[in-house]
């Protein structure tokens, strides 16, 4: 764990030196924060509530830290979120917070995209094997025990306006399947999810066409045609199993 915490570091130190050092730059923590999360799990340990103020102390003990000034940056709104700034001892504070404010432009999509992505892989990780075959109630899932919150409000606020949804049964459905397109494609596929087994057993019933299941199977919206045949088969042993046992035996007596 110690190694992969050093080398997360390393990657933070080089990143620093590259673009606040040499380039004389402009960093935000949480950024370096996100960085050093990836790092970790790309040296095998994840850690995603590592917290920035952790980084913070070790960046200022480091001796990178003769080159580099920080600066904690406050909103007028109290409701507003403070946040870090990494910088070149070569700029002024002022400089460094204009710089930031057009960096938070470009950084904010970034951390969001990242903070979904983490959340998404994280609700897959605890979610529970599918059982073999999948029943009635492993395809009757909502948004709420099925896709992370945050991904719920994030595409309720994108495609609505607003987080509130009870009302509105069209923007609901929408939510649970954009937002289960969106689980599968970021893990890899590895999710199954009711949306894509139900489409693909639906279109396989529907048309039993090999090339329309590829197709939605491509795009993302369907398991495979492989898929839905092996569904098939195993629906179809336990209802033999379960007709044979409850078909009452027949005696032929002489």
């Amino acid at each position: 764990m110690s190694a992969s915490h050093e080398k997360a570091f390393v990657s933070v130190l080089e990143h620093i030196g590259t673009h606040v050092v040499q380039q004389i730059g402009v960093l935000q923590l949480s950024s370096l924060r996100l960085l050093y999360v990836e790092e970790l799990k790309l040296n095998g340990y994840e850690n995603t509530n590592y917290r920035s103020e952790k980084l913070l102390k070790r960046l200022q003990k480091d001796p990178i830290q003769e080159h580099i000034q920080f600066t904690r940056v406050d909103h007028d709104n109290a409701d507003a979120i403070s946040f870090w700034l990494v910088y070149s001892l070569k700029i002024t504070v002022l400089n460094a917070v204009a710089r930031a404010y057009t960096l938070g432009t470009t950084d904010k999509y970034k951390n969001i995209a990242l903070l979904l992505r983490q959340n998404i892989l994280q609700a897959f990780r605890e979610s529970k094997d599918l059982q073999w075959p999948p029943t009635a109630d492993d395809m009757e899932l909502t948004p709420e025990n099925l896709l992370p919150t945050d991904l719920v409000r994030f595409l309720s606020m994108v495609m609505a306006g607003k987080e509130d949804m009870e009302t509105n049964e069209k923007m609901k459905r929408l939510v649970f399947s954009i937002g289960q397109e969106l689980c599968r494609a970021v893990s890899e596929g590895e999710w199954k999810l009711p949306k894509h087994i139900l489409l693909c057993v639906t279109v396989r019933h529907l048309f039993r066409s090999k090339q329309l299941t590829t197709i939605l199977h491509r795009l993302g919206h369907s398991k495979s045609y492989g898929f839905g045949f092996e569904l098939e088969t195993a629906l179809a042993k336990v209802l033999d199993k379960v007709s044979s046992y409850r078909t009452p035996a027949i005696v032929i007596r002489d």
